[in-house]
């Protein structure tokens, strides 16, 4: 990769390159800019969901929290880009692995996807796991992971958390994990995914969009 090729010019650095007897900082800044050029591409080349220009076929991933009086609740979801769809959703006491794993199992059951798939999340040590990776090599889907402090190629799934926030979340004092999570379940099965219009799928639900594309192919 190019990133190591930058790496390996970073010894000059340590010893300050010295040329006839001062710094030479020319060749130092060279080598920085070098290496700093090299890790943004190296991270771009990881970063698929920029280059790939296929409507079906991509997924994101992310995962977010729920405050009770109980303490927090974490929900990881997947969500169909095609279609809106939430594909598979977990929820945890605690920020694991486990949780963004089981929501990937859900969705894989649910959709049961070819080999190919784009699957698109942060670099959350959730997603870094290596049972998250193996599970989607294990499935032939193309992993794709957002720049580090990078949120906005997974615009689509945040505005998911938005909206679940602003529709259901945050007006209810929640008084257990229990209650927020039979919500959430609720939410997403019965109203989101069959329901609620989004004016990218031509006010259409995530469901009655996906019946419609079926229908005209």
């Amino acid at each position: 990769m190019p990133c190591r090729a930058a790496v390996r010019q970073l010894p000059a650095l340590s010893t300050f390159v010295i040329w006839r007897g001062r710094v030479d900082l020319v060749q130092i800044v060279s080598c920085i800019l070098s290496f700093l050029t090299a890790k943004k591409q190296a991270i771009l080349d990881m970063n698929t969901l920029r280059t790939t220009r296929r409507a079906r076929g991509l997924t994101q991933a992310v995962v977010s929290c729920i405050w009770t009086a109980e303490g927090w609740l974490y929900l990881a979801v997947v969500l169909d880009l095609f279609s809106r769809r939430v594909v598979g959703w977990a929820t945890s006491d605690r920020l694991k692995r486990d949780l963004a794993v089981e929501a990937l199992r859900r969705a894989l059951v649910a959709r049961n996807p070819a080999p190919g798939l784009v699957h698109h999340s942060d670099r959350g040590s959730q997603y870094c796991s290596v049972d998250d990776q193996a599970l989607l090599r294990k499935r032939g889907i193309q992993i794709s992971m957002s720049g580090r402090g990078n949120c906005y190629d997974n615009a689509m799934v945040e505005t998911f958390f938005k909206t679940i926030k602003s529709e259901l979340i945050w007006p209810v004092a929640w008084q257990s994990r229990q209650q927020a999570e039979n919500a959430v379940a609720r939410y997403i099965d019965g109203f989101y995914n069959p329901v609620r219009r989004h004016s990218s799928l031509g006010f259409k639900s995530p469901i009655a969009f996906e019946r419609q594309a079926r229908e005209l192919s």
